[in-house]
């Protein structure tokens, strides 16, 4: 069977809002596709994607946070002669995947992750609180992004007062690796790249010989323990890379989440009225609209998929928000139902042995923030009328603003 040939944008604001009816064409129509403008193999049904990530052997990791657009020389040049990532967990395949997972698993552990939970609520609580006294709110401004940076911060073994500089580092940083940029917007993420490598090393050296209880200090053990597994440079990117993956996510997560909750009403009226369904929230939220919606793999060999042939060293595109709503799968999957049987099935957070390891931190907050705003904001609504924006890139999906007031 030939490949299907067809150039897929998944850029258009068109395509930001609402990727999934694409999703559905492809699914339905052509479950494996060649985009050439992309240089990828698009994959969208749910069977396909869970065999793809279930098989590391066959499909490389690699790939994960390869800049779909190579960044040019003359911003390259900015990021400095110390600027040395390696690859780390979602972006790194076996052996090296295994130590470092190893590493921050053991950071965090129940024990931290229970210390954890207390802060995500006080800190939920306390967000709320001061965001709702106002008339008008921007849920991403005002909660989620504060929430999941300042939580993320705290876990990797940052100072929360560093919180502006860190938000002001990573911008852009999304769109540059899933995305499109210009010369100038690139010389700019490569200052902020930079300025970000050069204060976790610093971080790892604070921390070298006043180790605490965060990931980075986990990670600092242990390269002293077994410095022929964990290199220093290892450490230093994990320290790099940790805040930025869980921060963009869960933001995004959150804001996907209460956005519908809003949109279809009759769930956030179930939710309000029954608490005890709150972790089910989180799980059909995450499955319906989830905060990434494509991921990406490298086929190590040439093989098959639906009848397919991929070649060896083909970059594929997981398209996970198809798989999330994939009709063999989940049943009536284009609704949004906070009571579904098996809604922890989706795949937003992947699968196997690159499955999220901040997914408990992720499901924690969003919880948080869903019980908490269901409690004491049941009047809860969207500001209307708003245009709502995404981010322009293929691989995470949330509103970058979304206006927000109670009503009465």
């Amino acid at each position: 069977m030939e490949c299907p040939v067809k150039n897929i944008d998944l850029l258009t604001p068109t395509s930001l809002e609402n990727p999934f009816s694409i999703f559905k064409k492809l699914r339905r129509e052509t479950p494996v596709l060649y985009s050439p403008n992309i240089n990828m193999y698009l994959i969208s049904k749910y069977e396909d994607i869970d065999c793809i990530l279930s098989d590391p052997e066959l499909f490389s990791a690699a790939n994960v946070s390869q800049p779909i657009q190579p960044m040019c020389p003359e911003a390259a040049g900015l990021l400095g002669p110390r600027f040395n990532p390696q690859p780390m967990l979602a972006g790194c395949d076996p052996p090296r995947h295994t130590i470092q997972r190893r590493s921050v698993r053991k950071a965090l552990n129940p024990k931290l992750l229970r210390e954890i939970g207390v802060r995500i609520r006080g800190q939920a609580e306390q967000l709320i609180d001061d965001m709702i006294k106002k008339t008008e709110f921007d849920l991403v401004a005002d909660l989620a992004s504060p929430l999941t940076a300042s939580i993320g911060l705290d876990a990797a073994g940052y100072p929360l007062e560093d919180m502006e500089s860190f938000l002001r580092w990573n911008a852009n940083r999304v769109v540059y690796i899933w995305g499109h940029t210009t010369l100038e917007e690139q010389k700019q993420i490569a200052q902020n790249i930079r300025t970000h490598w050069e204060y976790a090393e610093d971080r790892v050296k604070f921390l070298w010989d006043q180790l605490d209880d965060s990931i980075i200090s986990e990670l600092i053990r242990a390269h002293k323990e077994q410095p022929e597994e964990l290199s220093v440079d290892e450490v230093v990117s994990a320290a790099f890379a940790l805040v930025t993956a869980s921060h963009e996510t869960t933001t995004n997560a959150i804001t996907n989440g209460i956005y519908n909750l809003m949109r279809y009403r009759e769930q956030w009226h179930k939710l309000c009225d029954d608490p005890s369904l709150v972790a089910n929230a989180v799980e059909e939220a995450l499955r319906f609209e989830g905060s990434v919606t494509s991921w990406r793999r490298r086929a190590k060999k040439a093989t098959v998929i639906s009848g397919v042939p991929i070649p060896e060293g083909a970059d594929l595109l997981l398209l996970f928000g198809s798989a999330n709503r994939d009709p063999d799968k989940f049943e009536d999957p284009e609704s949004f139902d906070i009571m579904r049987n098996n809604a922890k099935e989706h795949l937003t957070f992947g699968k196997g042995i690159h499955m999220c390891s901040g997914m408990q931190l992720a499901r924690t907050q969003m919880q948080a923030v869903f019980e908490i705003l269901s409690q004491k904001a049941p009047d809860l609504m969207l500001v209307k009328p708003q245009d709502v924006e995404y981010s322009p890139n293929i691989a995470l999906h949330g509103p970058l603003r979304l206006m927000m007031r109670l009503g009465g």
